[in-house]
């Protein structure tokens, strides 16, 4: 959300709050950041959760160092 404030020596103005952007939701948690802007502002990083569950492989090879030697 952003604001446009505008001042002057007697006082302050503040615009009706608008939407920057659509970003995933996010849960409010104060033990890390949640979002971070880049240095010139122009991009956000979000902490998302990803709904869509890709199987993930794994592969274990026990022993590896004996089928180095056998080439």
């Amino acid at each position: 959300m952003m604001v446009a404030v505008q001042a002057d020596a007697n006082a302050m103005t503040v615009s009706a709050p608008r939407s920057l952007f659509e970003g995933p939701a996010v849960m409010p948690d104060g033990s890390r950041g949640q979002y971070a802007p880049n240095a010139d502002g122009t991009r956000f990083l979000f902490n998302a959760r990803v709904d869509d569950h890709l199987p993930v492989g794994l592969e274990v090879i026990a022993n590896w160092p004996a089928l180095l030697h056998a080439r």
